[in-house]
């Protein structure tokens, strides 16, 4: 049976808007109030969606208090960092990715991970954020695709002994 072309438009417009309604309503809603179970207020989220450093400073801290996977900050994170170009947020990604959202194995990760968080490491660095300098300083931190996941992997397994 052909559909003609109205029936062809509907099939996929329609899916399509109604996806585009169920993503925004949970992106506005649940997901950008969840933390990895720790709840952010409407105004918290608001700022820190806005680019405001301290409200996002606020939340990271209440998200790695009271959560013990604060897997949703990686997404406020990356927001702050890209398009905010915010120095905390660069290292907050660089912390994320060192846990992997994997606490029972840590320092298990994958090549490519190991490279985002060299560079979101090195980029906090780069913008004079000092808990970056000491880590980049202490274990002479730099960019290298060939060596990254050695690097990584060793500051990993230090920072974790500790």
């Amino acid at each position: 049976m052909a559909l003609g072309r109205a029936g062809t438009a509907a099939v996929v417009f329609l899916p399509a808007f109604a996806l585009g309604l169920l993503v925004r309503d949970i992106g506005r809603v649940e997901v950008a109030n969840l933390c990895g179970g720790c709840t952010i207020s409407d105004e918290t989220r608001d700022l820190v969606l806005s680019g405001d450093g301290p409200s996002y400073d606020k939340m990271v801290d209440e998200c790695w208090l009271d959560a013990e996977k604060p897997g949703d900050l990686l997404y406020y994170s990356l927001l702050m960092a890209n398009h905010y170009d915010y120095a905390p947020a660069y290292y907050q990604i660089f912390e994320l990715l060192l846990y992997n959202f994997n606490w029972d194995e840590p320092c298990e990760f994958d090549s490519l991970t190991a490279e985002i968080a060299v560079r979101y490491l090195l980029k906090a660095h780069e913008k004079g954020y000092d808990p970056a300098a000491d880590v980049v300083d202490e274990f002479g931190i730099r960019y290298d695709e060939s060596t990254n996941a050695e690097q990584f992997e060793h500051c990993c397994r230090a920072l974790a002994d500790r």
